[in-house]
């Protein structure tokens, strides 16, 4: 509906009230949108009310049970909250349901990325060895040049947790052979928080807190012109607070604080 859609422009905006407002509006006027009823799940984890997002999505569960895009939508957003609750355990069953769901859905050409999204979970569980094990249950794809991007992003996610920067130089080296495979040149700027990840995990060539800034600044130029994510960039700039948090910089940590 149009108010569930101002409402999620409001909550990307920050603005949460304004946006719980439209919410409470559009699922009055159409209790049956469960779109409406996931988005006032996640505000309400957004505002710390984790608990009642957690219910609200007990609520609709039987609800979105045979409606297999109701289903994925709940399930991701049940599997995220988990996660940044540190409840990872508590997440792995829905994973499993998740990944079913997508398997009899999407083409087998796409479905190893599935994996690779929850390789990072798996790694804080099960440590390498067992993340490993978990990429591994992929199906393979006959391609080789695909198969060989699920590999090297598999890797990545690997090296993206133990902060392994060589590691990730060579999965970011691997992934672009794959792309100059599949014949999609300039494909760089769609990895290019591994490279911004990389500076900051090089432990030899340690970032002064200008040049963390200078890092910052690139990365926040390639959002605007539409070659990179918000999230992504969130990221980047918590990397340059434990930076400036490890040189002793007080004062550059808050401003990039202030940012978020």
């Amino acid at each position: 509906s149009t108010r569930t859609r101002l409402a999620e422009i409001l909550q990307a905006r920050g603005e949460l009230d304004a946006a719980a407002e439209q919410l409470a509006t559009a699922n009055v006027l159409r209790p049956d949108l469960i779109t409406g009823l996931l988005m006032q799940a996640r505000l309400s984890f957004d505002r710390g009310d984790w608990n009642g997002a957690l219910q609200q999505l007990d609520a609709i569960d039987e609800r979105t049970s045979t409606r297999p895009e109701q289903r994925d939508g709940w399930l991701r957003a049940y599997i995220e909250m988990l996660r940044v609750l540190g409840r990872l355990r508590a997440a792995e069953p829905l994973i499993d349901e998740w990944i079913n769901l997508r398997q009899s859905i999407d083409p087998l050409a796409s479905q190893p990325t599935h994996y690779v999204s929850y390789a990072g979970l798996k790694f804080q569980l099960y440590g390498e060895a067992g993340a490993r094990a978990w990429l591994a249950k992929a199906p393979l794809v006959p391609e080789a040049h695909l198969q060989a991007y699920y590999a090297s992003t598999g890797d990545a996610a690997l090296a993206l947790e133990m902060r392994n920067v060589k590691s990730l130089r060579a999965a970011r080296d691997a992934l672009m052979a794959a792309y100059a495979a599949m014949g999609q040149l300039g494909a760089e700027r769609a990895i290019s928080h591994w490279d911004a990840y990389a500076k900051f995990f090089d432990q030899e060539a340690k970032l002064s807190v200008s040049q963390a800034q200078a890092v910052v600044n690139e990365f926040a130029r390639l959002v605007r012109s539409g070659m990179q994510t918000e999230s992504n960039l969130v990221l980047v700039k918590y990397l340059a607070i434990e930076n400036a948090l490890d040189q002793q910089d007080g004062d550059a940590a808050r401003t990039w604080l202030t940012e978020l």
